[in-house]
C-alpha cells in the first residue's frame, strides 16, 4: 500500500534527479539499494537526441556542474530513499533489500521492489547485471563479460 509519505517521497526524488541533470533528457534509470549496513544509489538517464545513456558519475566530469551542488544533491537523494525504506518499516511492509526507479519526461514514475538477500551480493556484480538488464550495457573488459554471461547461464537453468 502505498502512502500519502511514499507519494510525497517519489515527487522529491523526481525532483532532485531534475536538478542533477544539466540537460533535457528523456528517461532515467535508476538503482537504489538499502540496508541495515549501507545503501548506494546511482542511475542513468537518455540525454534527448541522444542514443547512449549517461551514467550519475560522469555528470560533473564531463558537464562541469559544481561539484558541491551535485553532491548535496546526491546526499538529498540517498536520503529520500532511506526514508522510504523506513516508511515501509512503519507501515509494517515489508522492507524492500533494493528497487528500480524509473522516470520519463512526462513525469511517469515506474518503481519495481526487490527483496532478495543482498548480504551475499558483490555490489560491483549487482551492478554490471543491473545495467545489464535494465540498460542492455555490457561494461568494458573481460570482467563484467565474465558476469553477464554467467548470469545469462543461470538464467536459462
Amino acid at each position: 500500500m502505498e502512502t500519502k509519505e511514499m507519494e510525497q517521497i517519489y515527487q522529491r526524488v523526481a525532483t532532485i534527479l531534475n536538478e542533477m541533470i544539466p540537460e533535457p533528457w528523456i528517461k532515467i534509470y535508476l538503482y537504489a539499494e538499502v540496508g541495515e549496513d549501507g545503501r548506494q544509489v546511482f542511475f542513468y538517464y537518455y540525454p534527448e537526441r541522444k542514443s547512449e545513456p549517461v551514467y550519475n558519475l560522469e555528470i560533473t566530469k564531463y558537464y562541469g556542474s559544481d561539484q558541491q551542488a551535485f553532491e548535496e544533491l546526491e546526499d538529498d537523494l540517498y536520503d529520500c530513499f532511506t526514508e522510504l525504506w523506513n516508511e515501509f518499516e512503519q507501515q509494517k511492509q515489508e522492507k524492500w533489500t533494493n528497487l528500480t526507479f524509473t522516470l520519463d519526461h512526462t513525469g511517469d514514475i515506474n518503481i519495481e521492489y526487490s527483496y532478495e538477500n543482498l548480504s551475499e551480493v558483490d555490489s560491483y556484480k549487482q551492478q554490471i547485471i543491473w545495467e545489464y538488464k535494465n540498460l542492455g550495457i555490457i561494461a568494458d573488459g573481460p570482467r563484467p563479460k565474465e558476469i553477464i554471461d554467467k548470469f545469462l547461464a543461470k538464467s536459462k537453468e
